[in-house]
């Protein structure tokens, strides 16, 4: 973790022109310190930042360099130095920072700065961040949030406010919310009034299985519901589990039907206003300086500008000026691409779909769009909990081993041949020793169950001749019924390897167990699996 008074920049010393004794020493960020540079900024601090003023015309609208702008002119900005050598590195055409690593009052600065001087790459991976780290930074967040519309984030929080008395939640509210707001609180108070009214009459037994009950059930219900919305977004905390669910029972009755009334309220966003227009930009037809065209897979033609492609898009460069430039990608894939290297707000991915999000995600990294590499990444990583085949693949092509060590377990339960499909070549090694070792767990296991509690006696019966002799039998110590079938239909399932120590549930399943000494051997044999299973590196240390 980065403190703001240790994050890792460098200056240079430089002097102004003069004599020796009127020299004067100036701080240059060691970063951005090119002479060829066409604007200086000055932070509030002292730092210079010398800045390309291409690159702040393609990825921003706040910065306006004059167009006669010499070197020695120098713009004084408000922000710190550490906040502009993060801000500056997004109009580059170079790997983004990491800002997970930093700190919450630099990247609420950052935040700010970007939205402030319309940076685009940097203006939807910093409301990533931003609300990732909700509930800790709940009200500052709150405020970023409506002061820039983001109403996604907005209708993230609004529930969290409803433990709040409804002045004191109005307080926090910018004026374009206010009224949205109290009705929506309204609407969850409604709810609770409602309730109350129709709470069952005070029976002595239940209606759906005649069990007895006394008054303060019904009471404690109650004594929550008056307190306002605060308590309906957690009903287990209002209502005690019931004694049954028959249709008879008043009280399951009663909990269904405020349950139904809470989701029937609407969602905050509906009940915004949303007049605001975002900027767009379409390349389908030729337009003011486009020079370059891309042909899509599906055979749409993009017209676009050359200056922004051989800047922001260094992987797709065209050798000549007449070139048309055929693209394996589909045209709704190039126009998420394009937008990334024009000076507009760049698209929402978290409203993408999974297809379209890896499809965008490959295809930046082919072209090597750093404006939306970072993002596109970090989406990928939100959806790997449900495609992690496709992440998997998409984080081996690219070499990112974090994301390969978080998908690597996922996809264990995958035969060889279906797992090497999705790992290039020079990983296909690495995976059969990762997979190995996931193998030599489930060996370990099969003979865990020598261990395990059991009473052992010789029973006479047949054998395959009819004769009689004895055989040994294998009984739960608790209950005496045999083990031999329940152990070897779990012996069978680790038999078959890395495969199935996905579904340790499926494998060790505790319903299945005779009784409840059982259950202690199945929860012990289960542990050493998970604690082998915990020992296993990570996928990167066999590269």
């Amino acid at each position: 973790m980065f403190a703001p008074h240790s994050y890792s920049f460098s200056f240079v010393q430089a002097t102004t022109n003069g004599t020796s004794s009127d020299k004067v020493k100036i701080r240059v960020s060691e970063r951005f310190k090119e002479e060829d540079a066409d604007v200086t900024f000055q932070s509030s601090d002292g730092v210079l930042f010398r800045i390309h003023a291409f690159h702040l015309k393609a990825c921003t609208e706040g910065f306006s360099p004059p167009e006669c702008a010499k070197f020695e002119e120098i713009v004084p900005l408000t922000e710190t130095a550490s906040t502009l050598e993060l801000l500056f590195q997004f109009i580059y055409p170079i790997p983004q920072p990491d800002l997970a690593l930093l700190e919450f009052p630099i990247l609420e600065s950052l935040a700010e700065s970007a939205e402030k001087y319309q940076v685009f790459p940097a203006m939807n991976i910093c409301k990533l961040y931003m609300r990732n780290l909700l509930p800790d930074h709940m009200e500052t967040v709150f405020a970023y949030a409506q002061k820039h519309d983001y109403v996604d984030v907005i209708t993230q929080i609004v529930p969290l406010l409803l433990v709040k008395p409804l002045e004191e939640s109005a307080a926090m509210m910018s004026s374009r919310y206010i009224l949205p707001w109290i009705k929506y609180y309204t609407a969850w108070a409604q709810v609770a009034s409602t309730a109350i009214i129709s709470s069952p009459k005070l029976n002595e037994c239940c209606g759906g299985c005649s069990s007895s009950r006394n008054g303060s059930e019904l009471r404690t219900v109650i004594l929550k519901l008056a307190e306002g919305p605060r308590y309906l977004q957690d009903l287990d905390n209002v209502f005690q589990p019931s004694c049954c669910t028959n249709e008879g029972n008043e009280y399951f009755g009663w909990r269904k039907s405020v349950e139904a009334s809470v989701k029937a309220i609407p969602n905050f966003a509906e009940l915004i206003s949303q007049n605001e227009t975002r900027q767009h930009i379409t390349f389908a037809d030729p337009w003011e300086g486009s020079n370059v065209v891309v042909k899509s897979e599906d055979g749409n033609l993009f017209y676009l500008h050359r200056a922004n492609l051989e800047r922001f898009a260094t992987g797709l460069r065209p050798s000549t000026v007449d070139e048309i430039i055929s693209s394996t990608e589909s045209a709704s894939t190039l126009e998420l691409v394009f937008r990334f290297i024009y000076p507009v707000r760049q698209p929402d991915l978290e409203f993408l779909d999974f297809s379209t999000l890896a499809s965008l995600a490959l295809a930046v990294e082919k072209y090597k769009v750093h404006s939306a590499m970072a993002i596109c990444r970090l989406h990928m990583k939100y959806a790997l909990p449900n495609h992690p085949h496709t992440v998997m693949r998409y984080a081996a092509k690219n070499k990112f081993y974090d994301l390969m060590n978080t998908a690597a377990p996922l996809i264990i339960g995958l035969d060889v041949e279906e797992s090497l499909l999705i790992m290039t070549e020079d990983l296909a090694i690495p995976w059969l020793r990762y997979q190995e070792q996931w193998n030599a767990i489930a060996r370990m296991a099969l003979y865990f169950s020598s261990k395990l509690t059991a009473m052992e006696r010789n029973l006479p019966g047949y054998d395959e001749h009819l004769r009689i002799r004895d055989f040994k039998f294998r009984g739960c110590k608790g209950c005496r019924v045999s083990l031999d079938v329940s152990n070897m239909r779990i012996l069978c399932k680790l038999g078959q390897g890395a495969t199935v120590l996905r579904d340790l549930d499926d494998i060790f399943d505790l319903g299945s167990a005779c009784c409840e000494i059982r259950k202690i051997d199945l929860r012990s044999w289960r542990s050493s699996v998970e604690e082998g299973i915990r020992g296993i590196p990570k996928f990167n240390i066999f590269v």
